[in-house]
C-alpha cells in the first residue's frame, strides 16, 4: 500500500510540473467598461477585487462627474471610442488623485476642474497621453513628494495657478504638448524638482518639443535646487503684461 501511494503521489507531482504555465505566460487584462451616462462610477470599478493582480483597464464612456482616487498599481483609465473624461464633482479635491500607485496611465481622457486636475503624490508614477487637463483651481498636473509624471500629446490649459507643477524631488517629462493660458506659470519646478521638456528621437535629432504660451507669469520657472532640460520647445507670449520671462 505504501508503494502504491508513493507511485500515485509521484505521478501527481509529475503531472503538476508538466501542466504548469510557462514563465512567459501572461494573464489577460481585467477590462471594465464604465458608462457615465448610465450612472456607472469609476470609483466602483477601482474597488473591484482583482485577486490575480492583472492589469486593470477601465474604459470611460462619456464624462463621469466624480473625484477619482487611485491607490492600486497597474491601472489604466482610457477614453472609450466616442470619448471619455472626468469632471470633478468637488472643487476642493483633485479631479484625479494618484496616491502612491505605480504604472498608472491616463489615455485620451478629458480631465476638468478640481483643486488640481491630476495630482500624483507619495511616490506615484503616471503617464498621461493624448488627452486634456483644463480649469483646475490650482495646478493642471501636480507631481509632489517623489512622484513622476510623463505627459505626451496633451493640452493643459486655463488653470488657476500653474499648468504643470513639479515639487519636492519629483520629476516630469513633457513631449508634443501645449501648456497655455494659466494664471501663474506654464511649468514650475521647485524644491529639487526636475523636468525634461522635449526630447531626442532614436536618430539623435531634437524632436517632440512643446508649445508653452500665453501664461500670465513665466513660461518655465525652475527654483530651489530644481533643474530643467529644454529641447525644441516654442515658448512665447508669456508674462507680456508684467514683464516676465519665457
Amino acid at each position: 500500500m505504501r508503494v502504491q501511494l508513493s507511485v500515485v503521489a509521484a505521478s501527481l507531482a509529475a503531472a503538476a510540473v508538466l501542466t504548469f504555465p510557462p514563465a512567459a505566460f501572461a494573464l489577460s487584462d481585467l477590462v471594465i467598461n464604465v458608462d457615465c451616462a448610465g450612472g456607472n462610477r469609476i470609483a466602483d470599478a477601482l474597488s473591484r477585487p482583482n485577486v490575480l493582480d492583472r492589469r486593470m483597464i477601465i474604459v470611460v464612456n462619456g464624462t463621469c462627474t466624480e473625484n477619482v482616487t487611485i491607490e492600486r498599481d497597474d491601472v489604466t483609465l482610457k477614453a472609450g471610442a466616442s470619448g471619455g473624461g472626468v469632471s470633478a464633482a468637488v472643487t476642493t479635491r483633485p479631479a484625479i488623485a494618484i496616491n502612491g500607485a505605480r504604472r498608472i496611465a491616463l489615455e485620451s481622457l478629458s480631465v476638468t476642474g478640481g483643486l488640481h486636475g491630476v495630482h500624483a503624490t507619495n511616490g506615484a508614477a503616471v503617464a498621461i497621453r493624448g488627452g486634456s487637463v483644463r480649469n483646475a483651481a490650482r495646478n493642471g498636473v501636480f507631481a509632489f513628494q517623489n512622484s513622476t509624471a510623463a505627459i505626451d500629446a496633451c493640452t493643459i490649459e486655463n488653470h488657476g495657478e500653474n499648468g504643470i507643477a513639479v515639487v519636492n524631488a519629483s520629476s516630469a517629462s513633457l513631449t508634443g504638448s501645449v501648456v497655455r493660458g494659466n494664471a501663474l506659470y506654464g511649468v514650475v519646478l521647485s524644491r529639487a524638482g526636475g523636468a525634461i521638456l522635449g526630447n531626442y528621437d532614436a536618430a539623435g535629432n531634437v524632436c517632440c518639443g512643446n508649445t508653452i504660451e500665453n501664461n500670465v507669469f513665466d513660461g518655465v520657472l525652475a527654483a530651489d535646487a530644481s533643474s530643467v532640460h529644454l529641447y525644441g520647445n516654442t515658448i512665447q507670449a508669456n508674462g507680456t503684461s508684467n514683464g516676465r520671462w519665457g
